[in-house]
């Protein structure tokens, strides 16, 4: 037996989670959004996490979430090198919503990493530096969960176009929940404002150039 096909058996899911997994991705790839996280929210109930970017979709989503479980665990990760903007829709999100939306980051501050990598790591060596500043945290974020919840869409790119409602996550070992891993989104601001959501200022300015 080759090391690759060593190393894939050693990341799938538990034998008797296989079926399973196959029987609800089946069952859960024609629900709705909704439908798809009350049962997240019932299978994994705090062993769930949610992931956001602060995007349309990740806003999209912690209003869906909240709606049907206003006691959800929300995360992002915090590189250091976010917009002021960014952390000012945290704060609306979470006043609007009574949630705690938790940051996580690494250890390595951005005036360590200059030093100790060298200036602009994210142009010399993108690689290490996504690892540095979003995979390591990403890692703490999901410890001790069994399932993550995301706001990817198939048509975001083609290595999600595969995507599924539920899925395996090899790399972190636990369910991957895309709720809105089907939807199609054309967006248009004035009816995210209309339906009350809250919106990154940046992306309101590209919407209006």
């Amino acid at each position: 037996m080759s090391q690759a096909v060593s190393e894939i058996i050693k990341l799938a899911p538990p034998p008797r989670e296989i079926d399973r997994i196959e029987s609800l991705a089946g069952q859960l790839d024609e629900a709705s959004p909704e439908d798809t996280l009350r049962w997240a929210f019932d299978e994994f109930d705090s062993s769930v996490t949610i992931a956001t970017g602060f995007g349309l979709e990740g806003v999209a989503l912690i209003d869906m979430s909240v709606r049907i479980n206003p006691g959800i665990d929300v995360f992002f990760l915090d590189t250091a090198f976010l917009f002021p903007e960014t952390y000012e829709l945290r704060r609306r999100l979470e006043a609007r919503y009574k949630i705690r939306i938790r940051a996580y980051e690494t250890d390595i501050t951005p005036e360590q990493q200059d030093v100790r990598f060298g200036a602009k790591l994210w142009s010399t060596d993108p690689d290490l530096c996504c690892r540095l500043r979003k995979l390591e945290p990403l890692r703490g974020a999901l410890r001790g969960r069994r399932a993550w919840i995301t706001a990817i869409r198939r048509d975001q790119t083609l290595e999600r176009s595969s995507a599924r409602v539920v899925e395996w996550d090899y790399q972190w070992q636990l369910f991957k929940i895309n709720p809105l891993v089907r939807t199609i989104f054309e967006f248009n601001y004035a009816d995210f404002e209309l339906a009350g959501y809250e919106a990154h200022p940046h992306i309101k300015a590209e919407v209006a150039v």
